[in-house]
């Protein structure tokens, strides 16, 4: 009954475990002998676990009743007996898990109407964590009892025993979409899916299967500074003071800064060339080696360095002076950057091969001079090449002044070594120089922002922490207010972000932040009429002011005459300037048109008895106010009589349209006085709020 590969369309691929004797089962159908293959390759431990979950099925009377009522005795009777055998894997590695969460796997179980292939089915595309939680309630709801009710007896029990199970089923969030950018790794999945629940698993999850290499090192550099750091996860203001620079680096999708070296980097490095020296390797190659790996300590190590060791390395290996030199050449060609003699900048060039870019070359320091010819001198007495050339570096060092400490300590060490000392004698001094090359511990106070210090720790020295944007300062408040454990209920909080995202917001609507006001106050436990009461204040704080003089607005109720603040000052009585081209008094009238330019200046005087309309102002001869006592238009005008509908003094209003008759008995009461501005003809002379007005 051995089985290998397929057995009727069923895998058995040996040592098998329950989940797949299960699988394989199923691809049986009714062959006996693909069954007993698949039993054969099942290990006993996976068979008594299938063996426990049928007999559970069977003993409770599963297999009795019908097809859509099967899942439902499954899980009520034997949901552990079944999950046992299911998440039973063997013969190598258990498949990945589901993605479904507990509700979408609730959701499947409810379509698969008693089918025991689509149940398993359902199973295997849910998360670890959403079986883990349906199982739960399922668990809870069995030990309840409420399976045993009527449906709606049922439902209420479920709600009563086991409330917070299906609470925690139905609200687990699907898992984060993987990005493959560090920015959309931190940004768009991590910080608002995972960090606020300090979740790092979630985290981890956010980096995609396909994601660069560089992008996804970012990230995780990132992630690392965080949980390092000693921040609450969900507190991104401390987040950022601590992890600054790698937060930025990921977002702009730079490298981070080089971390400084680990305090014990040298320490490592001697402890290795002390394991070297103790396995009889040549004292000069581990001596090169220490050198090698102090260097990797140092993230800012010249290039032309590591070209060095390289030469000692060659003259240690006994090969030609001219070899090892033209290697060092090689090497230190390869340290600049490439550039063209006559692009105007100075680059792998000198003043000696380009002086058009670097300039002329400064006369010779006298002390590398000294060194170059000690050099020589050296060579020439037929000594060691490598003591000369250590001997030169350590000189040319001695002639900079702003030479690095270290390659100081590490000359002096080398020619220590080349001169035959053993290592008790050279390795003591080395150590000694590279302590005093250790810049001092950063202390708080002292004026200067060390490493380690920062904005938070110590604002003395680094200066306070920029203030958050008010949106931040809003979000920052929200995380505190879910975290308060005396929290009442979660919409306080809520309604405390939206109402101080509003006050940010100069432009936001007043009416909108009192009914929030007013939700909050009733959330909170205070008093009702307190609360109705403070709304009511609230909403008449947004009522505009009503208009007054002086506001800068001029209102209905206000004119020139009023308030000429908001209004503008008045226009004068007359026209005044009859040339200007200008209605000066606004009467509707410009220059010679205006009745008070009439014979003025530049506008002629009627003549009233030539038939021509010589002052403009479209009357002609006699019909012209300016005639009314001409002779030619016959004997002087008599006085109005106010009731014989004659134009007695010919001025062109009869009767009780005639000014004269204003206060005359037969038309009416007396005219009242000329109130200015109010539209109306109170002293009934024709004109409405007239020169009357002007001056008051």
């Amino acid at each position: 009954n051995d089985c290998d590969g397929e057995v009727d369309g069923a895998v058995c691929d040996g040592g098998l475990g329950c989940a797949e004797f299960n699988e394989c089962l199923g691809g049986c159908g009714d062959d006996p002998l693909c069954a007993g293959a698949c039993q054969a390759q099942t290990s006993a431990e996976g068979m008594a676990l299938y063996n426990a979950a049928v007999a559970c099925i069977i003993d409770n009377g599963c297999v009795a009743l019908p097809a859509d009522e099967q899942p439902q005795c499954f899980d009520q009777f034997c949901g552990e007996a079944i999950a046992a055998c299911l998440t039973h894997h063997g013969g190598g590695e258990p498949p990945e898990p589901g993605t479904l969460t507990c509700s979408e796997y609730n959701d499947c179980l409810g379509r698969c109407a008693g089918e025991q292939g689509c149940f398993q089915d359902c199973r295997a595309a849910a998360s670890r964590e959403a079986l883990g939680l349906h199982d739960a309630a399922v668990a809870c709801v069995i030990e309840a009892g409420c399976f045993d009710l009527p449906p709606e007896a049922s439902a209420e029990c479920q709600m009563t025993f086991c409330q917070a199970e299906i609470d925690a089923c139905f609200s687990q969030q699907p898992p984060p979409e993987p990005a493959t950018t560090c920015e959309a790794m931190l940004m768009g999945c991590a910080v608002p899916n995972c960090l606020p629940t300090g979740d790092v698993e979630c985290a981890r999850q956010c980096v995609a299967a396909d994601a660069p290499p560089e992008a996804v090192e970012r990230y995780l550099d990132t992630l690392e500074c965080g949980l390092n750091s000693g921040c609450d996860l969900s507190d991104l203001l401390c987040l950022q003071m601590a992890c600054g620079p790698q937060i930025q680096a990921c977002i702009e999708d730079n490298e981070p800064p080089p971390p400084p070296p680990p305090a014990d980097c040298f320490d490592e490095c001697i402890q290795q060339a002390d394991q070297c020296f103790q396995t009889g390797v040549d004292p000069l190659q581990c001596d090169l080696e220490q050198r090698r790996c102090e260097l990797g300590c140092m993230p800012d190590a010249p290039c032309e360095e590591w070209c060095f060791i390289d030469e000692l390395e060659c003259m240690a290996m006994g090969m030609p002076p001219e070899l090892c030199a033209g290697m060092l050449d090689a090497c230190m060609t390869a340290c600049q950057p490439v550039s063209v003699c006559g692009d105007g900048v100075c680059g792998a060039e000198s003043c000696a091969t380009c002086p058009e870019d670097c300039g002329e070359c400064p006369p010779p320091d006298p002390c590398v001079t000294e060194c170059d010819e000690a050099l020589e001198a050296c060579f020439a007495e037929g000594t060691e090449p490598i003591v000369c050339d250590v001997t030169h570096w350590q000189c040319a060092l001695d002639c900079d002044p702003e030479a690095p400490c270290e390659d100081r300590c590490m000359a002096a060490h080398e020619l220590c070594w080349v001169q035959g000392n053993p290592p008790e004698i050279c390795d003591e001094p080395l150590f000694r120089c590279m302590d005093a090359c250790l810049p001092p511990p950063a202390v708080c106070g002292d004026g200067i922002c060390g490493a380690g210090e920062g904005c938070v720790g110590c604002p003395a020295d680094c200066g306070a922490c920029p203030e958050p944007a008010c949106e931040d300062r809003c979000m920052m408040a929200m995380d505190e207010c879910f975290m308060d454990p005396a929290l009442a209920d979660p919409q306080i909080c809520e309604l405390q972000t939206e109402l101080c995202r509003l006050s940010c917001d100069p432009n936001a609507p007043c009416d909108l932040t009192c009914m929030l006001e007013a939700e909050l106050c009733h959330l909170d436990g205070q008093d009702p009429q307190v609360c109705d009461e403070a709304v009511q204040q609230c909403f008449l704080a947004c009522e505009p002011a009503p208009p007054a003089c002086g506001d800068g607005m001029c209102s209905a109720d206000e004119s020139c005459g009023t308030c000429p603040w908001d209004c503008g000052d008045c226009p004068p009585a007359h026209e005044g300037v009859c040339d200007d081209g200008v209605d000066n008094d606004r009467d509707g009238w410009t220059d010679c048109d205006d009745w008070d330019c009439q014979g003025v200046g530049p506008c002629p005087a009627e003549i009233c008895d030539d038939g021509v309309d010589n002052d403009g102002d479209g009357f002609i001869d006699c019909v012209d106010w300016d005639c009314g006592d001409d002779p030619a238009c016959g004997p002087a005008p008599e006085p109005e009589i106010c009731f014989d509908g004659v134009d007695n003094d010919r001025d062109g209003f009869i009767d009780c349209v005639d000014w004269d008759c204003g206060d005359d008995p037969a038309c009416g009461p007396a005219p009242e006085p000329e109130i200015c501005f109010d539209g109306l003809d109170n002293d009934r002379d024709g004109e409405i709020d007239e020169a009357d007005c002007f001056p008051f």
